[in-house]
């Protein structure tokens, strides 16, 4: 599913936003100040989806959605930089990585504690594969208010990673919107698979046990005797099977009533 949106000429915002300003407005450490250096070449805060520029309400958690553009000088940002912009800027945020002649959208799910003055909860973060510059950007999807229109933009990304966090172990197992071409464009109904909260826990959930099923493969990698590398292989093809069902739920859950 394609997360790369075309956002609306109304919402460009187009700022340079200087390092300093993140390590001022962020607990920053020497360690992370020199991966900033190594790894990021230039944050640019490209769009700001606001009520005025979207003529969409201004929702509970959701007053805007800013999209912040990240040039890479390495392969690939390690997730410290995103914790770093996202507690630094007070609003939820879609990442849009560039290197060379390809990008690549990330983001967490971002919403506010409940508590006057408290910090945004930040969950896991969730992208989409390398694409070609070029790729067709898609539509904004339809949305009453802010909050429903940022829900509609994280949920490719959340279904895109459920995908792939299977694929490699699972191969074959079809995942109902993973099926569709990159450059097509999914109604909201497609999209929208129930609270976005529950997809990001159950998408949390299949990490967790892809890396439960990684350390088993190594075990049995490492593992010499006979009997024991019987012992856990009835393991992993236990973790084989809960995984196809949390997917194959996950898959389902994904279809169109």
């Amino acid at each position: 599913m394609n997360a790369l949106f075309d956002w609306p000429s109304a919402t460009e915002f187009g700022r340079v936003i200087p390092k300093s300003k993140i390590f001022a407005n962020s607990r920053v450490c020497k360690s992370l100040r020199q991966r900033f250096a190594q790894e990021v070449d230039k944050i640019i805060w490209s769009h700001k989806l606001a009520p005025e520029t979207t003529n969409l309400a201004k929702s509970r958690g959701v007053p805007e959605i800013q999209v912040i553009g990240i040039t890479l000088r390495t392969e690939a940002l390690h997730l410290d930089i995103f914790r770093a912009v996202d507690r630094a800027i007070p609003f939820p945020l879609i990442f849009e990585l560039s290197r060379g002649n390809q990008i690549k959208v990330v983001a967490a799910h971002k919403r506010p504690s409940g508590k006057v003055n408290a910090k945004w909860l930040v969950s896991a973060y969730f992208e989409s594969k390398w694409l070609d510059e070029h790729t067709e950007r898609v539509p904004l999807p339809v949305a009453l208010d802010m909050g429903v229109l940022y829900e509609r933009l994280l949920s490719p990304l959340v279904e895109d990673q459920l995908a792939s966090l299977t694929e490699a172990v699972l191969p074959g197992l079809v995942h109902g919107v993973r099926d569709k071409p990159q450059t097509a464009y999914t109604s909201p109904r497609q999209v929208e698979t129930g609270p976005l909260m529950d997809r990001i826990a159950s998408a949390e959930a299949v990490r967790a046990k892809v890396r439960d099923i990684n350390r088993t493969k190594a075990r049995l990698r490492r593992e010499k005797q006979f009997n024991r590398r019987v012992e856990i292989n009835t393991t992993l093809r236990v973790a084989l099977q809960d995984l196809q069902k949390m997917t194959t739920s996950s898959s389902n859950a994904a279809k169109i009533d």
